[in-house]
């Protein structure tokens, strides 16, 4: 098994005048047209004051938080803010991607939030379990842990998973464990950026709502 990493992710969901204004787009999903929906939404960024982002997965309306700007953090949040006060808002949509090598295994579902590495923390703890995960996601993945692997599954009940979304994979806590924390220090800096926008803005402690959800 080639080396897992999780991937920290923000969603960008564009507004309707935005996609308006850009004209149509690719007909296919973003798994099967994944040049042209990333090409797509570069140009949507462009329209919308963002830096030449590329999602990912490629596509996917995902980014990378290392890869964002302090001039994307701040649009970003003010994008997700809209008129609601910070006080009353979730935290910024997205989630951690995992990886084995260059292979999406996984990808936040609808609704998915950054502050779900906490539950990805949960899942290395060292005792047997099964249980879902990703809650404020939907629909959401299973974790079954015998204490050494944990397998992940995403079994459709109600509602179909987005893909990628495997049906069963296994990983090891160990393993799990090492990629949680290069995901932690990604997401620390982003957070740090953040923090950058709540100063500007009068919000202390604006990371703690957006990023962490505490």
């Amino acid at each position: 098994m080639n080396k897992i990493a999780l991937i920290p992710v923000i969603e960008i969901l564009y507004p309707a005048e935005v996609k308006e204004a850009e004209g149509a787009a690719p007909n296919g999903s973003w798994q099967a047209e994944p040049e042209s929906w990333d090409a797509y939404l570069r140009r949507l960024n462009r329209r919308m004051g963002f830096s030449d982002l590329r999602s990912f997965p490629l596509g996917s309306r995902r980014y990378p938080v290392a890869d964002l700007t302090q001039t994307d953090v701040a649009l970003a949040i003010d994008l997700h803010l809209g008129d609601t006060p910070l006080q009353e808002s979730c935290g910024l949509f997205g989630g951690l991607v995992l990886m084995e090598g260059a292979t999406p295994i996984l990808i936040p579902q609808c609704c998915g939030m950054l502050a779900d590495i906490t539950f990805w923390e949960a899942l290395t703890r060292p005792e047997a379990f099964a249980e879902p995960f990703c809650l404020e996601g939907h629909p959401c993945p299973q974790a079954i842990s015998d204490s050494v692997e944990v397998e992940i599954q995403c079994i459709e009940d109600r509602e179909p998973f987005e893909m990628p979304a495997p049906l069963s994979y296994r990983v090891s806590r160990q393993s799990l464990c090492d990629a949680l924390e290069e995901a932690k220090r990604v997401l620390n800096s982003f957070a740090a950026k953040v923090e950058i926008w709540g100063r500007e803005r009068g919000y202390p402690e604006a990371a703690d709502v957006l990023v962490y959800e505490k």
